[in-house]
């Protein structure tokens, strides 16, 4: 493949270190994405949209790609419905910004169904080929006695129908777009690790930093409702727990835990009950999230509806078992017994005592670690994503589509 590709990212600044807002791993996936596009040759523009402060307007992304930010640098749109209507603006400024710069792209890859809307309007205007990874549709991530945002699952069917082809992580994701969008190719290419961040290490200076002596268990990722969490710690608090067994939770948006303390008074209350049977040590950037996967135990995902799973396969490369839920994004990851330990989704109270056998048994854990270590470092590289995206950019140049309407990246 030759030329440049537009990625467009405008919720999720891929070099944006610590807060990845409502899409959490999309950033990290498009980051790693771009770079190994770049690996191969491939120059990347990824735009996304300005998050205000001290920000950069470009910044680069590795060899031959950086990151453009757009828009009136005041921070991210607050709610969907904030996003729809900046659409039409935000596409404006990207032609704008291709028009200025007099570059040349190949196609078109967006990400999310906010950026989605901004390809849809550019892919017209330019006449280029357009990929798009939807990422946790509106659909897709539905619970029981919610309502549907009916905007949303309008526009993205629009997207899926109109689109060139369609990315998806994993195949139950893709079956619900077949389900609406049949006659639009559809590849499932899952998510990589990259094996220069995670991987076996001295779990020594984490230890001593959180004033340990044993492993802890570690929760990475947000800490909102829905994500599971505050149903852990409410089964914590009605067990008796050994005396060292700790839960250190790595992340949350910025300004969500400051000083080891949470800002939701009900998430604030049970971590005080538990006392130091948990540490909050906040959001922190991605290489540092990478030292306290290697340093746990287990690493805890008890989420609550389909996710995108890169705390789960990064916590395998780091040599570490998930205890999780049956879930999307988790339960595709995990061999139950082999290299972590599946519950029902409610099932608080059967995480936290997979938690503690594994804790109790660190030989167990730490076989079941490596398993997930192989299978992670052997099948799910950057190399293999990014050959498998290629193949997907160059069927979609070449106007290559698949026939039935479906193929698949591995």
């Amino acid at each position: 493949m030759r030329g440049r590709v537009l990625e467009l990212s405008m919720a999720a600044d891929p070099l944006n270190a610590i807060d990845g807002g409502a899409v959490g791993g999309q950033q990290v996936l498009v980051r790693e994405m771009v770079r190994g596009l770049g690996q191969r040759g491939i120059g990347a523009d990824v735009v996304t949209h300005d998050c205000g402060g001290a920000t950069p307007r470009r910044s680069s992304l590795g060899p031959l790609s950086r990151v453009v930010r757009i828009g009136n640098g005041q921070g991210l749109p607050q709610s969907d419905a904030d996003w729809v209507v900046q659409a039409s603006r935000l596409a404006d400024e990207v032609s704008e910004w291709i028009a200025k710069e007099g570059v040349e792209y190949r196609l078109i890859h967006s990400h999310f169904w906010i950026s989605g809307m901004v390809a849809q309007e550019v892919s017209r205007r330019l006449g280029l080929p357009w990929v798009h990874s939807p990422y946790k549709m509106a659909k897709w991530i539905h619970r029981s006695g919610q309502l549907l945002p009916a905007r949303r699952v309008e526009i993205e069917r629009s997207l899926i129908n109109e689109v060139s082809a369609v990315v998806v992580a994993y195949l139950e994701e893709g079956e619900l777009i077949h389900a609406d969008a049949p006659r639009t190719p559809l590849y499932v290419i899952p998510p990589a690790v990259d094996s220069m961040t995670f991987f076996v290490r001295d779990a020594g200076p984490v230890l001593k930093g959180l004033g340990l002596t044993r492993r802890p268990v570690v929760y990475v990722g947000r800490l909102a409702d829905g994500v599971g969490l505050k149903g852990v710690l409410k089964a914590m608090c009605q067990k008796r727990l050994p005396e060292e067994f700790t839960l250190v939770v790595v992340g949350g948006r910025l300004g969500e835990v400051s000083g080891g303390r949470a800002r939701d008074p009900e998430f604030a209350s049970l971590v005080q009950a538990l006392g130091p049977h948990v540490q909050l040590v906040g959001p922190m950037p991605h290489a540092a999230v990478a030292q306290y996967c290697s340093a746990a135990v287990a690493v805890l995902a008890p989420n609550q509806g389909p996710t995108l799973g890169m705390a789960v396969i990064e916590a395998l490369a780091s040599g570490r078992p998930v205890v999780g839920s049956r879930v999307s994004g988790v339960s595709d990851w995990i061999v139950p017994g082999l290299d972590g330990l599946l519950y029902d989704a409610d099932d608080f109270s059967g995480m936290l005592e997979g938690c503690l056998s594994l804790w109790n048994h660190t030989e167990r854990a730490r076989t079941m670690g490596m398993a997930g270590y192989d299978k992670v470092h052997r099948q799910h590289s950057i190399e293999f994503m990014t050959e498998q995206l290629l193949r997907v950019y160059e069927e979609v140049m070449n106007d290559e589509r698949v026939k039935t309407g479906v193929g698949h990246g591995y």
